[in-house]
């Protein structure tokens, strides 16, 4: 979890990606100082889901709790070198 400009960020990686370079050319790294090294049960992911402002999901694991939570649709899944990858981000208004 990061705090950017009040903001609550949740960065989830699949811990087999954390330290590899999923693309070359943009060197695009699951990094461990961005994703953590912190093991989390799906549980605890989905009741962290409503506490956020946003979430950043790399891995077929971890994008799998966020389609099957309904917070994202396999439209929304973005591929690195055939790794999905999904950004969400809530608006929450005064009633949220």
């Amino acid at each position: 979890m990061h705090l950017i400009q009040n903001q609550k960020i949740l960065a989830v990686c699949d811990k087999e990606l954390i330290g590899k370079i999923l693309d070359k050319e943009t060197e695009f790294k699951a990094r461990k100082e961005f994703y953590g090294e912190k093991e989390i049960k799906k549980e605890k992911l989905r009741k962290l889901f409503r506490e956020t402002d946003s979430v950043n999901l790399l891995g077929e694991k971890s994008v799998s709790v966020a389609l099957k939570e309904k917070i994202a649709g396999k439209e929304n899944i973005i591929r690195i070198n055939n790794v999905p990858h999904i950004q969400v981000y809530f608006i929450k208004g005064e009633n949220t």
